[in-house]
């Protein structure tokens, strides 16, 4: 992955300490799984995961935030949380009357059907692995796999909602 220099010295810290004392971030490291320290984040999908690798930066005052921050988010005029499929396909099943164990059960049917369509065309194309299926999966990619839980939908219909009361109430 490239650098992005138009960002050197743009990036300040969120953190208290560093508050009005312009003290700008570099880049240090990535959150790319290289090491179980830097693990990417995993975000729900409809049919699959997806891994965000982002960058840890490192101020003057060794302050270690990473890039999918909600604060160096904002800074960048950008939203944190799921991909807003997700959040509005959620939304609509609860609207729609659906408990969250339901859209857990749901999702969770979504995605392993999409991951059971994956082996298939790749049993088709590769047959050597046609021994190949979900339950064979290891611990770590069916993880990668798994549905959101009961909780997670809660927070994130939730989050949803307030956001969009707050804009209409303000809006």
């Amino acid at each position: 992955m490239s650098r992005i220099p138009s960002l050197k010295g743009f990036l300040q810290c969120p953190k208290k300490e560093c508050n009005g004392k312009k003290s700008f971030l570099r880049a240090v490291a990535w959150k790319d799984g290289r090491t179980e320290r830097n693990d990417p984040r995993r975000l729900f999908g409809l049919s699959a995961p997806v891994v965000l690798v982002s960058r840890v930066y490192r101020c003057q005052m060794n302050h270690e935030v990473i890039a999918h921050d909600g604060d160096i988010l904002m800074q960048l005029n950008k939203r944190d949380g799921p991909p807003r499929k997700v959040q509005t396909t959620i939304s609509s099943y609860v609207l729609s009357g659906l408990t969250f164990s339901k859209i857990a059960q749901l999702l969770k049917s979504q995605i392993w059907s999409s991951l059971a369509e994956r082996f298939k065309t790749l049993s088709a194309r590769f047959p050597a692995f046609d021994h190949l299926s979900p339950s064979t999966l290891q611990k770590d990619i069916k993880y990668m796999w798994s549905s959101p839980s009961n909780d997670f939908i809660e927070d994130i219909f939730s989050t949803d909602f307030w956001k969009k009361k707050s804009c209409t109430l303000h809006g």
